[in-house]
């Protein structure tokens, strides 16, 4: 029998040690893998950038001619040779289009993005740098207003599907979706700027974060809840969807068993499952605000921001702050949506590992 017992002993210890190696494997799998996806990831970003990039400078450079807008802003006739033959010199536009790109993709990556045709005294990384702060502080702020209403909204109809409550918060999702958010913006002004003087009515007067903390939130609340509120509907009707099948699930309903309280399982066990739809929505929400919030920027007079001087450039053309902006726009975007990717790894172990 002792002979046994110390059979039996030996069998565990050899079984623990087996699962300790397999876990040691499992630890030294882990930062490999993790380290692969990281140069997967910049692979990508490079890959992204460099299509975005040619992609862009081709079209703007094969279907408008630079030449007549820098004659134009210099009070130069371009019909005469000489003139347009100092300009292509001095542009570039006189070389193969293939040149030209290498030329602009080494400037590009030492951070030179060339200069503007409409204010030769002003780089296009300057107007960028001025520009881009205002742009992604309005646009985080929206993102928060966003998701601290939207998210509850959507905890709270998934969690009750089918009830009152549930009825009630998709009808006011749908509302909100739906909502032009100009008339948002016209809206927010008439009551809280023009009637009740909380907000101002503009922001020409633009003050810095970190200049006057109070000063510019009171400048940014309209424009971001502008841009918020119908990215509540949007979030809201996710996270609901996601949460009703998930409230489903076993692991909820072993949660319930154990007497744990309905908000402890809703924030701890059900919330974490049910953001994997809602982490890439806001991503691309990030990315499509940054650029297109021209209508903000016009109604409440910011400066210059991305969107208005995207649109600028657009109906000149001018070519340099196009390219710039777009190039910008889109390697935010991309590093925006590569950290989506990994917070929704982190959410979800499982995903991108083969696991089911």
């Amino acid at each position: 029998m002792a002979t046994d017992h110390r059979s039996r002993r030996a069998a565990v210890a050899a079984a623990k040690a087996e699962r300790g190696e397999r876990h040691s494997d499992g630890d030294t799998r882990m930062p490999i893998a993790a380290a692969r996806r990281v140069v997967l990831v910049c692979a990508a970003l490079v890959g992204i950038m460099a299509f975005v990039s040619a992609a862009t400078f081709f079209l703007l450079r094969t279907t408008r001619d630079p030449i007549p807008i820098v004659a134009a802003q210099r009070q130069l006739d371009p019909s005469d040779p000489a003139v347009r033959a100092k300009l292509e010199a001095e542009l570039g536009t006189d070389r193969p289009l293939v040149v030209q790109y290498g030329d602009w993709l080494g400037h590009a990556v030492r951070g030179d993005l060339g200069t503007s045709y409409l204010n030769e005294d002003r780089t296009v990384a300057d107007t960028i740098g001025r520009a881009l702060p205002i742009n992604l502080e309005l646009v985080v702020l929206a993102q928060l207003i966003a998701l601290a209403v939207g998210v509850p909204l959507g905890l709270a109809a998934g969690a009750r599907s089918g009830s009152l409550l549930d009825r009630t918060i998709s009808s006011t999702s749908a509302v909100l979706l739906s909502a032009p958010g100009f008339v948002v913006a016209l809206v927010l002004i008439t009551i809280f700027a023009v009637g009740l003087d909380w907000f101002p009515v503009s922001a020409s007067g633009y003050v810095g974060l970190f200049e006057s903390p109070g000063e510019n939130l009171r400048q940014m609340a309209l424009p971001a809840i502008s841009l918020a509120i119908p990215m509540i509907g949007v979030y809201a009707r996710i996270l609901r969807s996601d949460m009703e099948s998930t409230m489903q699930q076993d692991f909820i309903l072993v949660a319930r068993a154990k007497g744990l309280r309905p908000v402890r399982v809703l924030v701890r066990h059900a919330f974490r499952p049910s953001s994997l739809s809602l982490i890439p929505v806001v991503a691309l929400q990030f990315g499509g605000l940054l650029g297109g919030s021209i209508f903000v920027e016009r109604l409440f007079a910011f400066p210059a921001g991305l969107g208005t001087s995207l649109a600028i450039a657009a109906i000149v053309p001018d070519i340099p702050m196009l390219l710039g902006i777009t190039v910008v726009v889109a390697l935010t975007f991309a590093i925006v949506t590569i950290l989506a990717d990994l917070l929704a790894k982190f959410a979800d172990p499982r995903i991108g590992s083969g696991s089911t």
